[in-house]
């Protein structure tokens, strides 16, 4: 998991650093980022089933095994708000992408 997330990380930043990035590259960066979510999904859908394993074992009330299953697989918590900003910025890239084939 720690490569894709280094992999997005990178593309975001080389995005976010402000510099002039021709349509082709704004299209890597979109492949990139886009591809990383991909695997990345495949993190939070182990996550999601690991948390709900959890939640099948526990014996207790259920908002107390809510509580300790994301203390035992923080996760699907990170991996959740990781994505939704990551999809964010594909937006912003396709936004981009959109305005300078209008201009050229």
């Amino acid at each position: 998991m720690e490569k894709h997330l280094i992999r997005l990380t990178e593309a975001i930043m080389e995005y976010e650093d402000g510099t002039y990035l021709t349509k082709d590259r704004l299209r890597e960066l979109l492949r990139t980022v886009t591809s990383e979510i991909y695997f990345l999904t495949k993190y939070q859908i182990e996550a999601k089933n690991a948390y709900n394993a959890f939640l099948h074992e526990w014996s207790g009330p259920v908002t107390r095994g809510e509580i300790f299953a994301h203390e035992e697989i923080p996760e699907l918590y990170q991996l959740r708000h990781l994505l939704r900003s990551a999809q964010n910025v594909v937006q912003s890239i396709i936004m981009e992408i959109s305005i300078l084939n209008k201009e050229g």
